[in-house]
């Protein structure tokens, strides 16, 4: 993935990823409909500074067991992998933070959803 300084989202994202697709099947926004269970899908919120831009990322997993127990091993794992994390590349750094991770109920009761949230910190050198 380039790391040009006029593309930080871009740059993030493959980082996210490339990380988050190491534990579970992910999705940008929506997951394909041929996706299998557990997947997860991602949600990057921007808010843009001059040196900075904080994004909050959103992990919402997704899985099809009778019970929680695999979910929130994805979730630990997740929060295990990407808490703390800290990054310096050649125009961009990073730190990111959990901040909570919650039930989100479906409408299909053999689906369990959990959504793991964090806040990212990245700074651009200029």
């Amino acid at each position: 993935m380039s790391n040009s300084i006029d593309k930080p989202r871009m740059f993030i994202r493959g980082e996210l990823y490339e990380t988050i697709n190491n534990i579970v099947e992910s999705y940008f926004m929506t997951a394909s409909a041929k996706a299998k269970f557990p997947y997860a899908t991602i949600d990057l919120k921007e808010i843009d500074d001059e040196a900075l831009t904080q994004y909050s990322l959103e992990i919402e997993v997704f899985d099809k067991h009778e019970d929680t127990s695999n979910l929130e091993i994805i979730c630990d794992k997740l929060k295990n992998e990407l808490d703390g994390k800290n990054v310096v590349s050649e125009n961009f750094a990073y730190k990111i933070w959990f901040n909570d991770c919650l039930t989100n109920f479906d409408e299909d009761k053999t689906i369990k959803r959990r959504i793991v949230s964090f806040t990212i910190h990245l700074f651009k050198f200029i």
